[in-house]
């Protein structure tokens, strides 16, 4: 298990012991954005995009889209991670990847993930999950438009909110003015 620490619910992990039980479910995925169009996929070329703990909730649309007998390919820019962990992940999934940065110096979406995304978008690929920040996402929206996209569709990590999927620990919870209670984890809304 990899663990990023990073807030309260992480953060007691800390004060586990060696030999305490810890119960983990999930990833559910329900956290998915563009749920449907992952759903769709069967015997497609897939295309995923992560980085750094992106990864780890993308896994689990890596081995569904692969169930569904698709070809995926997978770029991982390992972020503020070290290359050794992430290659022990990958390894445990037996998942072949390729590194690549994501973004550039400047905070825009990197020449290299460029050419990648229009290479599967001129080669006729079908989807293309981002795992990664919901500021990543919207860059690979973005150059998807300035590109002229018009077939290939569009998945994500849930990353506005960290979302069990489940509706049980509440984080994602949210009341609208109207006082209905809407779980992120469980709402699917159009991604593009």
């Amino acid at each position: 298990m990899t663990l990023l620490f990073r807030g309260v619910k992480t953060n007691q992990f800390k004060d586990l012991a060696e030999g305490d039980t810890l119960l983990l479910r999930g990833p559910f995925n329900n956290g998915l954005l563009g749920l449907q169009h992952l759903e769709a996929q069967q015997s497609s070329r897939c295309l995923i995009l992560t980085k750094g703990i992106g990864l780890l909730p993308s896994v689990s649309a890596v081995r569904y889209l692969q169930s569904r007998h698709n070809e995926t390919e997978l770029y991982v820019d390992e972020g503020n991670f070290s290359p050794s962990i992430l290659k022990f992940q990958l390894d445990l999934f037996e998942l072949p990847f390729k590194p690549l940065t994501l973004l550039d110096d400047d905070g825009e979406l990197s020449t290299p993930a460029k050419h990648v995304i229009r290479r599967f978008v001129a080669d006729g690929g079908s989807l293309i999950h981002v795992g990664a920040s919901e500021y990543v996402i919207h860059q690979v929206a973005a150059y998807l438009h300035y590109i002229g996209n018009r077939h290939v569709k569009l998945s994500a990590c849930n990353n506005a909110r960290m979302c069990c999927g489940e509706g049980v620990c509440g984080a994602c919870t949210e009341i609208t003015a109207d006082r209905r209670v809407i779980h992120h984890c469980k709402e699917q809304v159009k991604i593009k």
